[in-house]
């Protein structure tokens, strides 16, 4: 990632989009973090970064165990229309802008084993090793920034480390 294009990947965003930008809390993922976040998906990856404030409640007691996580389809959330309708290729076009590594992104819902639902999430893969904890950070509240800006409020952005394999 070009650290020095960040700040312009997007357009500029307007005042309350960055006032709301500027009010989450930044959390900045820890290598223990990443290794248990994701347990309970097939592939089991690593976090890089993620806007969710509290992302992780740290089992305790004597019956403490890893929260096991799935994926779910987004659903009826305004965020999946608008992805479809250009806001996905903006994405795109803004992470190649940034020079970013990346090699998936969907929008989906990632919820413990068991619950019905989740907050809409924007899943960044990128390449193992392209960016570190805090480069993930940067990345992803830039991405919810602009997402911020188009008028969506309640979705977070994670950032993982992936690999796609193409079949034919």
């Amino acid at each position: 990632m070009d650290p020095s294009k960040l700040a312009n990947a997007f357009e500029p965003m307007d005042e309350d989009a960055e006032l709301q930008s500027s009010r989450m809390p930044r959390f900045v993922v820890t290598e223990a973090l990443s290794e248990v976040y994701y347990k309970g998906l097939p592939s089991e990856p690593r976090l890089i970064a993620t806007t969710n404030p509290s992302p992780f409640e740290d089992p305790a007691g004597s019956e403490a165990y890893s929260v096991l996580k799935e994926l779910r389809q987004v659903g009826d959330h305004p965020i999946a229309s608008a992805w479809s309708h250009g806001l996905g290729n903006r994405i795109f076009d803004g992470l190649n802008t940034m020079s970013v590594k990346w090699n998936s992104i969907e929008v989906l819902r990632i919820v413990k084993v068991g619950e019905s639902s989740g907050p809409a999430i924007v899943w960044i893969g990128v390449d193992f090793g392209a960016l570190t904890f805090e480069e993930g950070s940067d990345l992803a509240f830039t991405c919810h920034a602009f997402i911020n800006r188009c008028g969506f409020r309640d979705f977070y952005v994670e950032i993982r480390e992936s690999r796609v394999l193409r079949q034919v």
